[in-house]
């Protein structure tokens, strides 16, 4: 602060205690995690056992198999959003093209081969619109990070007036 005849006052070392304190350390739940066959079980129930895309129409497959294979291959399939106390806000499932054989069977299929997929996306509550975003935003940056050229996803024609929990809360 400059003194009244316009010079600055010297500067004051104050001592202060210089013990080395330990940094405090708040641990950060990771919010987002990989959907792999570990984080399965935390995974929406309708999504544990689902191989809709996995599969082509009559067809089966075992999803444990699915599972191994995949992550061989490409990784975690999907990411998982939780809250602080570990509770499941939401999940996304993507991945290769070709990871999701279904894909190549629907009308408007089949994806570029040099996409990642985005298959299903489950939010557990309308009242977290943000969970959806930093899901959307975990496939671009994993797809980014693999070298696909784009992200593509399919849509489904709600009938009009349809409710959001019938949009986005129900499994189809």
């Amino acid at each position: 602060v400059p003194r009244p005849d316009g010079r600055r006052a010297p500067r004051q070392h104050r001592c202060r205690d210089r013990r080395v304190r330990p940094a405090r350390r708040r641990l950060i739940a990771q919010r987002v995690v990989g959907l792999t066959g570990a984080t399965l079980e935390h995974a929406p129930s309708v999504c544990q056992t689902c191989v809709w895309w996995q599969s082509r129409p009559g067809r089966t497959v075992a999803k444990d198999r699915w599972i191994e294979k995949t992550e061989d291959d490409w990784g975690a399939w999907g990411a998982l959003y939780r809250d602080d106390d570990g509770r499941l806000l939401g999940s996304i499932q993507y991945g290769h093209t070709q990871l999701f054989p279904r894909a190549a069977d629907l009308p408007a299929g089949p994806p570029s081969e040099d996409a990642v997929l985005v298959t299903c996306v489950y939010v557990v509550s309308s009242a977290t619109p943000w969970v959806e975003q930093s899901l959307f935003l975990a496939a671009i940056g994993e797809a980014r990070d693999k070298g696909a050229k784009a992200l593509e996803a399919f849509a489904y024609r709600y009938p009009e007036g349809e409710s959001t929990y019938e949009r986005f809360l129900v499994h189809r």
